[in-house]
C-alpha cells in the first residue's frame, strides 16, 4: 500500500471507530450520533468519488469493512449512493466480505419498501424491547440464500442479535429452520 492509501485507510478506521462509540453508547446521544453521520457521509462520499471502492486488495480488510459500515450507515435520502456503492461492490466480487453485499441490498430493498433478500434488517415498533424482521422474499429459502453469503441461519442470526442487544429479536412468520 502506498502512503496515500494508508493514509485513507487509516481514516476511514478511525471514522467507524467513532461511529461504533457512539453508536454503542449508553445512553445513545442521537444528536452526536446524527452530527457524526452527517460528517461521515461527506467524507465517505469525497473518498469514494476519488478513489473509486474501497476493495480489500487496495485498502485493506478492515479499511474495507468499515467503510461499508459508514455506507450502511447513510439515511433512506442517500440511497442513489448506495446503490452506487453496491454496483461498485458487484462489479469487485472477491474483494470485499459478501456478508456486507447482503447487508447492503436488504438496506437498499427496506429504503424502497421492498422486501428483504437476506434477512438482515430488523425494525422495532413503538420502540418495544422486541424487534421484528422487516419482510423477506424468500422466508422459505432464507438459510439457504443467508449461507450463500456465508451468513449464519436466520435463527442464529435471531439468537445473536438478542445476546448483543439484550433484546427479544422475533422471527418471521413462516420461518423454519434448516
Amino acid at each position: 500500500m502506498n502512503e496515500t492509501i494508508t493514509q485513507i485507510a487509516n481514516k476511514i478506521i478511525e471514522m467507524a471507530k467513532v461511529d461504533q462509540e457512539l453508536r454503542m453508547a449508553q445512553p445513545i446521544d442521537f444528536a452526536k450520533v446524527a452530527k457524526i453521520d452527517e460528517e461521515n457521509r461527506k467524507e465517505i462520499k469525497n473518498i469514494v468519488n476519488e478513489y473509486g471502492f474501497i476493495s480489500i486488495s487496495k485498502f485493506g480488510k478492515d479499511a474495507s469493512y468499515k467503510a461499508w459500515l459508514l455506507v450502511q450507515h447513510f439515511p433512506p435520502e442517500e440511497i442513489e449512493f448506495m446503490e452506487n456503492y453496491l454496483k461498485m461492490m458487484g462489479d469487485n466480487k472477491g474483494d470485499y466480505d459478501t456478508r456486507n453485499y447482503a447487508y447492503l441490498i436488504d438496506r437498499i430493498n427496506v429504503y424502497k419498501g421492498k422486501p428483504q433478500i437476506y434477512g438482515t434488517q430488523t425494525t422495532s415498533k413503538d420502540n418495544s424491547d422486541t424487534y421484528e424482521f422487516q419482510p423477506i422474499k424468500d422466508i422459505e429459502n432464507i438459510d439457504a440464500l443467508r449461507r450463500e453469503m456465508n451468513l449464519s441461519t436466520l435463527r442464529e442470526y435471531a439468537e445473536l442479535m438478542e445476546d448483543m442487544n439484550k433484546k427479544r429479536f422475533k422471527l418471521p412468520d413462516g420461518y423454519t429452520s434448516a
